[in-house]
């Protein structure tokens, strides 16, 4: 399983032999910078994020219920950044029955749904020199998660990825393995990109 970057996708061969199936590659982000360390009280986010306030029941999850937009670098394992591979991430947390309505008699209304986040993802891949996008990798989500915030707290999803693009193109309809490592000191997320 080899790792990606930029660099390292760019297709530079024109022969007509038959296309080989893509290996997976694997790509990374962390939700802290590693140059602030990983203590609570100096530790800085990687993304750049805002919240869109809509109007819910979910009071017992943490600040609400959230919706919300993020950017930011992809990285290596070891959490050096990479200019020139960016994650776009949409999340919005969905309501289980605990967060809704109640009843004439103040018991909790059985819909039978569970706490699950939504979640948008958009890779962007831009050439080193020009910043031009050179592809891109899309899908969705809508998952369980027992969760309270935006960070996930299951230990793996497996995201499907409905379009692919440019040095991409060959991954269109694979998934991607998507590990949320919340025990590392900087939250690391590892993501193994398949192709179909």
């Amino acid at each position: 399983m080899s790792k990606i970057s930029c660099q390292s996708i760019i297709r530079t061969d024109t022969n007509s032999q038959p296309k080989k199936r893509p290996e997976p590659q694997t790509v990374y982000h962390y939700l802290y910078l590693p140059e602030y360390g990983s203590d609570s009280s100096t530790r800085q986010v990687t993304s750049h994020s805002f919240k869109n306030q809509i109007i819910s029941n979910q009071s017992t999850a943490y600040g609400g219920h959230r919706n919300v937009t993020s950017v930011r670098a992809m990285t290596d394992e070891y959490g050096n950044r990479d200019p020139n591979t960016i994650i776009l991430i949409k999340g919005l947390r969905t309501p289980a029955d605990e967060d809704g309505n109640v009843d004439s008699n103040g018991n909790t209304i059985v819909r039978d749904l569970l706490r699950m986040y939504y979640e948008d993802y958009e890779i962007t891949s831009l050439h080193p020199i020009t910043k031009a996008t050179i592809g891109s990798l899309t899908g969705s989500l809508h998952y369980v998660d027992i969760g309270d915030s935006t960070a996930t707290t299951t230990p793996f999803q497996t995201f499907p990825i409905n379009n692919a693009t440019g040095i991409w193109k060959d991954y269109k309809n694979g998934y991607i393995k998507w590990f949320y490592h919340n025990n590392t000191p900087l939250f690391r997320r590892k993501l193994i990109v398949y192709p179909e």
